[in-house]
């Protein structure tokens, strides 16, 4: 039962991300989280997550737009240390119920009209871009789930869809390698871990074709509806095993 649990989260963290343009690792981490602690839920899905991202980077490469990626990046590079250490220092439930409350926040951003009236603020200066930047680091820091800070900055910058997900795609394709060494040597990987999340390739191979054929057939509202209530059952489960 539980091989068909991490076959089937991995297949809808890949369609996610490959519909979307983001959300692996926050699609994976909180439902991985619901069988393992945080920890071992972030490293099973780790390498995944960095292939997933390394490929869109390389697809959308031509997109991206690089006064809004870097600001980005300087936030995100100062504050992940702090999230990573907040990974081993702060208990599983706490994480787990801040998690939860993170996702709930970023739906609500994403479908109010509060966040569509703030978004237009976010995209004023180079000092919003690192700001997001920062939160988004934090949280990739501890959860490898720092999507939406970063995606409700480059959805209010960036009204096309192919430039969003170059920009993404980049971004988290250079936060990923800045945290695979700090995860190596914070112990966070095993053998028996890794060797467990190898079989489960195949998913991660048909979640993604699955979604890029997914996506060119949806809306931009239908994607982002999709995307929202995973996100909302997601929290709900997460706080409810907390």
């Amino acid at each position: 039962m539980e091989s068909l649990l991490l076959v089937a989260i991995l297949l809808i963290a890949a369609f996610t991300f490959s519909f979307a343009g983001f959300g692996f690792s926050m699609v994976a981490v909180p439902l991985l989280a619901l069988l393992y602690p945080t920890s071992e839920a972030v490293a099973f899905q780790f390498f995944y997550a960095l292939c997933v991202v390394v490929y869109h980077a390389f697809r959308f490469r031509g997109q991206v737009v690089w006064k809004l990626f870097w600001p980005m990046v300087a936030g995100a590079v100062a504050f992940m240390p702090v999230g990573a250490y907040a990974l081993q220092a702060v208990p599983d439930g706490l994480l787990k119920k801040s998690l939860a409350v993170f996702l709930l926040l970023a739906v609500l951003v994403n479908r109010t009209a509060w966040g569509k009236k703030a978004s237009a603020v976010f995209r004023s200066s180079f000092a919003w871009g690192v700001v997001w930047g920062a939160l988004s680091g934090l949280f990739q820091g501890a959860y490898t789930t720092g999507g939406p800070p970063a995606v409700i900055y480059v959805r209010a910058a960036v009204p096309d869809p192919a430039a969003g997900k170059g920009i993404l795609g980049m971004y988290f394709s250079l936060l990923y390698c800045f945290m695979l060494p700090l995860f190596i040597f914070s112990g966070i990987f095993n053998q028996e871990l890794l060797i467990k999340a190898a079989w489960c390739s195949p998913a991660v191979v048909a979640g993604t074709v699955a979604g890029a054929l997914a996506f060119k057939r949806a809306s931009v509202e239908g994607y982002r509806f999709f995307v929202d209530f995973l996100l909302l059952v997601t929290a709900v489960l997460l706080w409810a095993r907390a």
